[in-house]
């Protein structure tokens, strides 16, 4: 990490903690307007202050997936509050949003936030490489003219989900171990699923997310 962006990252922390200081908070419902934006912190997200599209030097108005376009390429180049410009790597940023949709970047990929609250919830692609095996007993040894394959690795793209803990922004597996850990402070709903059988935490761990979350909604600026 450069000096330059170490400079970036420190004053975007720094004005964002003293805008978060004196902000009125409501509790998040699905008719929170998120503003379009780049999210190079996460502290950005909680204060729904992203930096504008329009600082983007490719910046085009007619596109209404401008954001995701935007994204595909290596560098995020934009303008700075003191008119110089800055370039940053797209896979250093956090995420943005885009027609009131966030987006966070994990697995190499920015991936759409299904359900956002103190424990958010999301899909990403993963690479899996799988090595399949051949069976020489198919064919036998005896045969002369028989030559047997190498084993073979293929790579598939698989689903996987995730948790977001949105006290902080870690991301977690989509498990009922770690979901454990983040409703630990809630006794009273920890003690309820933690006592449930394994096959009914993963089957109602969805269930317990949006219970939790309704008893402690995400605050986020008016």
């Amino acid at each position: 990490m450069t000096i330059q962006k170490n400079i970036i990252i420190f004053s975007i922390f720094f004005f964002t903690s003293l805008f978060l200081c004196g902000q009125t908070k409501i509790p998040y419902t699905t008719d929170y307007k998120f503003k379009d934006g780049i999210y190079l912190q996460f502290s950005q997200f909680l204060s729904n202050k992203p930096l504008p599209k329009e600082y983007l030097l490719s910046y085009d108005k007619n596109d209404i997936f401008f954001l995701r376009n935007a994204l595909k390429k290596d560098t995020l180049s934009f303008i700075d509050n003191n008119a110089a410009i800055q370039k940053v790597p797209t896979k250093e940023i956090w995420g943005f949003a885009e027609n009131n949709y966030c987006y966070i970047f994990y697995n190499g990929q920015f991936n759409r936030i299904l359900t956002i609250g103190t424990i958010g919830f999301f899909v990403s692609n993963v690479t899996v490489t799988r090595t399949y095996f051949n069976d020489y007993s198919m064919v036998g040894y005896n045969d002369p003219f028989y030559y047997p394959e190498s084993n073979q690795a293929v790579e598939n793209k698989e689903l996987r989900r995730y948790l977001i803990d949105f006290t902080n922004g870690q991301v977690f597996p989509f498990d009922y171990h770690y979901f454990e850990q983040i409703i630990s402070v809630d006794k009273t709903i920890f003690t309820e699923y933690s006592n449930l059988r394994k096959g009914k935490k993963k089957k109602l761990l969805i269930l317990y997310l949006r219970r939790f979350n309704e008893q402690h909604p995400l605050m986020l600026p008016k």
